[in-house]
């Protein structure tokens, strides 16, 4: 029996081989998938943004990880609590979708930065001019060169890209915490607005009585015309603010509906329930100050930064020594079929040994040690002025809570003697609205010292109420709760 003849093999190995290569490639491909964006769409859905949405009370009660009983919450009193408007902000607000992307895009950077070199095939057809006749001119030729990291670049890649990625996800928390610090804030001027119409609509109302009661004493001839005059002009005054409150209750929900992410008409809160807050400083410890200067959001974020920084630098220490490529290769010449067997190249390290990335990595890092002891230090001097705003607020609403009282023992006291005929209706209602006017006075102390205590939640980025740590940022916003529902 003959030996088959093989002529045509190189030819057939490449054809194979090229189209396993193809199949291969295009199995593994991504595929483009068109997703338009179209604004009216999207300004249509938010215009239905609302706090009575069922999925958002599924939302809520995963994260509370109970039912509750009373949906929507504004039916019955507290009504829209800050845990509850926070987790509606948590599930709507604009600013964190943003920062869920950008956690996304942080991910899928550390996918990029594990991938591994691909090989590399070359095709070389080449053609002799000076063949031999009866043989073929044509020669194929097909390389293969492998490449090799060394010295760890992959895992150092890795690591920066992780770390970086953990900056993005300290920065999604620090974005959740701003959330949380709008609704808080907003609710609190919301229901002060409210708080503070009621006390001056008191107030309006013993003015009035006032004002009638001395107009029928000087009718009488016992006062006159010019006494009644800052009367008049007080209650006048009052008519004012009334009015000027009134106008801004509608302008602070459309702040408070901002804050959580819903429309204005989508914002049914009912009467809601103002913010509660501790009368001491338990926050303001040596350990709550120390957790502040390594677990705030931002500071948080800056030292990933750095570690990232510090992963870099070893990257572009590593890449000073070269990687090596490993090929092989195979040759149809006229005939004859040659191999070569190995193949090692490395890049010699001759003209460049990185010195230029190297010592840029090194700046890199010492301007991110930077950055974390400028955080730290603000952060500091953040505390500090927090709490010290926050016991000058406190020592004043005790101080106004104890004439608050002594007031109140007053107005008792000449109550008692309107009783007993020792003065009259108008000493009465004059007694009622001085005690109405230091209301109005602790009720500003009150909110001041709700917002010192505000601002040193913000300081520490800790809840100062213990109920709300549940829905402490980073728990909850690392997905988006809307993607699953709006996909088409």
């Amino acid at each position: 029996m003959h030996p088959r003849r093989l002529p045509n093999s190189p030819r057939l190995l490449g054809r194979f081989l090229c189209t396993g290569l193809a199949l291969g490639f295009l199995a593994g491909c991504v595929t483009y998938e068109p997703k338009p964006f179209v604004p009216t769409d999207t300004a249509a859905a938010f215009d239905q943004r609302s706090l009575q949405s069922p999925a958002l009370r599924a939302f809520i009660e995963k994260q509370l990880g109970q039912e509750l009983k009373v949906w929507p919450p504004h039916r019955e009193p507290p009504g829209w609590t800050l845990p509850l408007l926070t987790l509606a902000a948590y599930y709507y607000h604009p600013s964190l979708e943003v920062a869920r992307a950008n956690w996304a895009e942080a991910q899928a950077a550390v996918v990029t930065a594990g991938g591994r070199p691909n090989p590399t095939l070359t095709l070389s057809p080449g053609y002799n001019f000076n063949a031999a006749s009866g043989v073929t001119p044509w020669m194929r030729g097909v390389a293969f060169d492998l490449p090799l990291e060394t010295m760890g670049k992959r895992a150092l890649r890795v690591l920066r890209a992780q770390q970086s990625a953990e900056a993005v996800r300290w920065q999604l928390s620090a974005a959740a915490w701003q959330v949380r610090a709008g609704v808080r804030d907003a609710l609190i001027n919301y229901n002060d607005a409210a708080k503070r119409f009621q006390l001056l609509y008191q107030q309006h109302q013993l003015h009035e009585q006032w004002l009638q009661r001395l107009q029928e004493r000087a009718a009488a001839g016992a006062l006159s015309r010019a006494e009644l005059m800052p009367t008049r002009i007080a209650l006048e005054k009052l008519r004012l603010e009334l009015t000027e409150q009134n106008r801004g209750q509608t302008q602070l929900k459309a702040r408070l509906a901002e804050a959580v992410g819903v429309p204005l008409g989508g914002l049914v809160i009912g009467t809601g329930a103002a913010w509660s807050f501790p009368q001491s400083s338990r926050l303001a410890t040596i350990e709550a100050r120390q957790r502040a200067l390594t677990r705030r959001a931002d500071i948080a974020a800056l030292l990933a930064e750095y570690a990232a920084a510090q992963a870099a630098l070893r990257l572009e220490i590593a890449k000073q020594y070269p990687d090596v490529h490993l090929g092989s290769g195979f040759q149809w010449d006229q005939g004859e079929s040659k191999w070569t067997f190995l193949n090692v190249s490395a890049e010699l390290p001759l003209l460049n040994r990185n010195q230029g990335p190297i010592a840029e990595a090194q700046a890199r890092r010492a301007s991110a040690a930077a950055r974390v002891e400028a955080a730290q230090a603000k952060a500091v001097a953040e505390i500090d002025a927090a709490l010290a705003a926050h016991n000058a607020a406190l020592d004043r609403l005790n101080s106004l809570d104890q004439l608050l009282a002594q007031q109140k023992r007053q107005a008792e006291s000449i109550e008692a003697q309107v009783r007993a005929g020792a003065l009259d209706v108008v000493d009465r209602l004059g007694a009622q609205l001085e005690l109405a006017q230091f209301e109005l006075l602790r009720w500003d102390a009150s909110v001041k010292a709700t917002q010192a205590v505000a601002r040193l939640e913000d300081a520490l980025q800790t809840p100062v109420d213990s109920n709300h740590s549940a829905i402490a940022p980073g728990k909850l916003v690392e997905t988006n709760p809307r993607a699953a529902k709006e996909k088409p």
